[in-house]
């Protein structure tokens, strides 16, 4: 409502003119959709019960069948402790990747499509990201599942991919917090363990919390997922930010704009037929 000099509450309030408000509601609604990010988690999780052996074969050790039986989990732990990788306080063993291969010529595309869908689901373009594997861990009774520490960063990372290979065991269960206990996801491997395979990421700016393994051992393939130098590192709370942003727009707008529509233009041009949401190019999809 304008008072006796022609002002409205509306300008009173943000101290600018009607035209002025609404020009900087357009601008960084415009910019917020520009540069606006993949909708997705912090953490992401899948299982399996049909996949694709990786052909596993560890130094010392041969051919390791899975799902992982005692007497190849027995070897592991035989073949760390000769290498100097003696885990038994924590009952972890840890191979790096000179150590062990996955010999399997199928492997390599079926371990891309897994981070694929991963990458989905944290929000992330697939742009000049990569998956490098890091380390084989085996994880004996009472052990805490940490594949953060059993990771070796290289330059870019910013999160975390794991592959639970087939193995029998119980336990392990894991609790992933970010921004406090606001936003928590308890995940939990498939069961059963010997005939699933479970992925899981996360970004490299939440916390991971695990229970121990309570029986059996659990096989482990860690990699990091990293970025190109000189891009943005991607992280958990960059992709909130986004979201947080634009819901305050949405929920300004009736205030602030007279308009009940407004046009976004895309860069791209689509036919009438292709105008899909799964059919937009990378951030345009993330805008709609």
């Amino acid at each position: 409502m304008d008072d006796a000099n022609g002002i409205s509450a509306l300008e009173k309030e943000y101290g600018e003119t009607r035209a002025n408000i609404e020009w900087n509601f357009i601008t960084k609604l415009r910019y917020t959709l520009d540069y606006s990010k993949p909708q997705g988690s912090f953490v992401a999780s899948t299982f399996s019960t049909t996949f694709c052996s990786p052909g596993l074969d560890v130094e010392g050790c041969g051919s390791i069948p899975l799902p992982l039986c005692s007497r190849d989990a027995e070897s592991l732990i035989t073949q760390a402790a000769v290498r100097g990788g003696d885990g038994s306080e924590m009952n972890i063993w840890s191979f790096d990747t000179d150590q062990f291969q996955c010999r399997n010529p199928f492997w390599n595309d079926y371990f891309l499509s897994l981070t694929k869908i991963s990458l989905d689901q944290l929000g992330i373009l697939q742009g000049n990201i990569g998956c490098k594997p890091s380390k084989l861990v085996l994880y004996g009774k009472d052990a805490v599942f940490d594949p953060q520490k059993a990771t070796t960063k290289i330059p870019g990372t910013f999160g975390t991919f794991i592959l639970l290979l087939p193995s029998k065991h119980t336990g392990g269960d894991m609790r992933i917090f970010h921004a406090g206990t606001q936003r928590r996801l308890v995940i939990k491997p498939a069961p059963p363990s010997e005939y699933a395979l479970t992925t899981l990421a996360w970004y490299s700016d939440v916390v991971p919390q695990s229970t121990l393994i309570e029986s059996g051992y659990r096989l482990a393939l860690t990699s990091n997922l990293y970025q190109n130098a000189g891009q943005e590192i991607c992280t958990a709370e960059s992709m909130m930010e986004t979201h947080t942003m634009l819901r305050k727009l949405l929920i300004d707008w009736p205030q602030l704009m007279p308009h009940n529509k407004l046009v976004y233009i895309m860069h791209y041009q689509y036919t009438f037929a292709s105008l899909k949401i799964d059919n937009l190019d990378g951030r345009e999809r993330s805008a709609a």
